[in-house]
């Protein structure tokens, strides 16, 4: 992907999440935000054709407490991520899904502090 072609996947991916209901992706949002800090994402792997950009990342944070206080806050968990993003005739994105493995978090999250992130 060229370095034009990527700015343009951005704004256009502004674009998209702009014109979704923002009250609906906020409270979304925040509500998955309460349940970490310190996010970072790593991408390994980006491909593209004309209608469709799939993306592999790693993403690794520190958990917060867990929602019936029953798992421990500051645990560091790592999780594959793989994100697809459908582009419409007009160049916008139509379409945003991403799959990780729950289960793998919850592991991590469980697991004794030293051996949380892999």
């Amino acid at each position: 992907m060229t370095a034009q072609r990527k700015k343009t996947f951005h704004r256009e991916a502004e674009r998209f999440l702009d014109s979704l209901r923002r009250a609906a992706i906020r409270a979304e949002l925040e509500r998955q935000y309460g349940r970490y800090k310190d996010l970072t994402c790593k991408i390994l792997n980006i491909v593209s054709n004309d209608r469709l950009v799939v993306t592999e990342r790693k993403d690794t944070c520190t958990m917060l407490a867990g929602p019936a206080g029953d798992l421990p806050a500051g645990k560091m968990v790592e999780v594959a991520v793989v994100g697809i993003f459908e582009v419409n005739e007009a160049g916008l994105i139509s379409a945003w899904r991403e799959y990780w493995d729950m289960a793998d978090i919850q592991r991590q999250w469980a697991a004794p502090m030293e051996t949380a992130a892999r």
